[in-house]
């Protein structure tokens, strides 16, 4: 389990979605934006 999965309603496999958008820590969640995280594997092209 890795710090992001740590944090409320995030689980191993949003945890491995964000790591493959390039969000490895808490702060660059925070910097980047849940809804701008999650654009990628959320609303596939």
């Amino acid at each position: 389990m890795g710090e992001l999965s740590k944090l409320p309603n995030i689980g191993k496999t949003v945890e491995e979605q964000l790591h493959q958008a390039g969000i490895e820590t808490a702060e660059q969640l925070r910097k980047t934006g849940s809804h701008e995280a999650t654009q990628g594997f959320c609303n596939p092209s």
